[in-house]
């Protein structure tokens, strides 16, 4: 053999101690080596580097490609750098204006007329929208005042809407829709639906906004509230490079009067203009300009369908295989979601929708158990013989870290809620108030009716 050499009936390549062909031996080094703390489960050519420093067995890249493409560690921790698993599925195009809508929220401005925040809201198809100014407590939107500004601002102006684009908490989006009927006496059969491939454009609009009010808003930040009509203005009188035509002129049918215009003088009112056009026309060009700017947006539509499907693979998984899940718009145990895996544990799917998976999950984990096949991810099962893998150390426990109540020391009302002061087992400084009809009583029926008991005469 080329470049050996033998030491004390010991044989070695070039200055490396070669390796009998012992699957077992090999994958104990690897495991020594690319383990340790110090090497940081390193990539395969960084591994194969050192080890080759003093180590050398034939087909040593092969072997060790296999043991990091099975170690559970590299799998659950490391980004994913594959392809998306699943084709691009774009948000439907409406057939009528503000039958679709996006909303979006900018918060944290400066308290002024009792307003401290912001609601976007914007059609879909034609893109005109509202900016209405709203306030926020410690709590966040009460969902009762949302609905009231968009009964105020979208279903009395426009239409009610069918569709509701919110990249927030999918329960506020279902209260909304409720109170919503409720309010307006409908009966409607609802549903919510996550989409992982939501589009941006409340995040769009929500930047032009504020890089508006940086430009406008004087050094101390308290005059923004003065500027928003002005920005809905701006915003809607924007072009729409979809067709190449402004916002204004889709939604009203003629261009606004600015300050520059050449000759104001031989210009009509708009009042006149409106007298004077036939609604027969009006209504022709508003139903051809509805008509042309769907058409472009299915074909962008499409256009951006076929460019991010190149970074895309449509991928069936069977019955029974095993798959890692990821942990995004999950809550474990462990304090920091930053450090958290990347994957949690490898669960054995048991149904199947489309892209849709149904997985047998852990005991601890009260959650929904179907996944988007985008947050699930093959696990390798080819393993080097004696290879372990230990199960992920998170524990899920019902979306959130389910605290145990020791005792109730005292009650209030507060904004026509009953609240709790509470001593919980094992933490001793929360000094928070909890209401009543929080599920963090829902196991703690017995504790609460000891309390009352207890204090029968305090008044309730």
């Amino acid at each position: 053999m080329k470049n050996c050499w033998t030491q004390n009936e010991i044989l070695f390549h070039d200055s490396q101690l070669w390796v009998s062909f012992n699957e077992l031996l090999q994958m104990n080094l690897i495991h020594e080596i690319h383990d340790q703390s110090s090497i940081d489960h390193s990539e395969i050519l960084r591994t194969v580097k050192i080890i080759k420093w003093n180590y050398y067995w034939s087909s040593m890249w092969k072997t060790m490609n296999r043991y990091i493409q099975n170690c559970y560690v590299c799998q659950r921790s490391k980004t994913s750098r594959n392809k998306s698993n699943d084709l691009l599925q774009p948000l439907s195009i409406s057939e009528q204006r503000w039958q679709n809508i996006v909303m979006n929220f900018i918060i944290d401005l400066f308290d002024l007329y009792n307003y401290n925040a912001i609601l976007t809201v914007i059609c879909r198809l034609l893109k005109e929208r509202h900016y209405i100014s709203c306030i926020t407590d410690d709590e966040g939107i009460a969902v009762e005042k949302t609905a009231e500004m968009l009964l105020q601002w979208v279903y009395w102006t426009h239409d009610l809407s069918s569709f509701i684009v919110f990249d927030w908490d999918s329960q506020f989006t279902f209260i909304l829709w409720k109170f919503l009927c409720k309010r307006l006496s409908i009966s409607l059969w609802l549903f919510i639906v996550y989409h992982l491939q939501i589009d941006d454009q409340s995040e769009q609009v929500n930047q032009n906004v504020e890089r508006y009010l940086r430009f406008f808003c004087s050094y101390m930040q308290n005059d923004w509230f003065k500027w928003l009509l002005m920005i809905k203005f701006v915003d809607n009188n924007i072009l729409f490079s979809v067709i190449f035509l402004t916002l204004f002129f889709m939604n009203k049918n003629f261009h606004p009067h600015m300050s520059f215009d050449l000759d104001i003088i031989e210009y009509e009112s708009t009042h006149e203009r409106l007298q004077i056009a036939q609604v027969e026309d009006i209504f022709n060009h508003m139903n051809k300009t509805l008509i042309f700017a769907r058409e472009a947006l299915i074909k962008t539509r499409k256009q951006m369908m076929n460019q991010a499907n190149k970074h895309r693979k449509k991928i069936n998984y069977k019955i029974e295989s095993k798959m890692f899940l990821n942990e995004r718009n999950i809550v474990t145990a462990r304090f920091f979601k930053k450090l958290n895996d990347k994957m949690l544990d490898s669960f054995q799917i048991t149904n199947s929708v489309d892209s849709f998976y149904k997985l047998k999950l852990s005991e601890t984990m009260h959650i929904h158990d179907v996944f988007h096949s985008e947050l699930l991810h093959s696990v390798v099962n080819d393993s080097l013989p004696g290879q372990k893998n230990e199960s992920s150390k998170s524990i899920v426990i019902n979306d959130e870290d389910e605290w145990e109540i020791d005792d109730i020391l005292n009650f209030r009302w507060y904004q026509r809620r009953l609240q709790y002061w509470v001593k919980w087992k094992s933490y001793d400084n929360d000094f928070n108030w909890y209401n009543a009809d929080d599920d963090e009583f829902m196991n703690a029926q017995e504790i609460v009716d000891e309390f009352h008991t207890r204090y029968s005469r305090k008044a309730h």
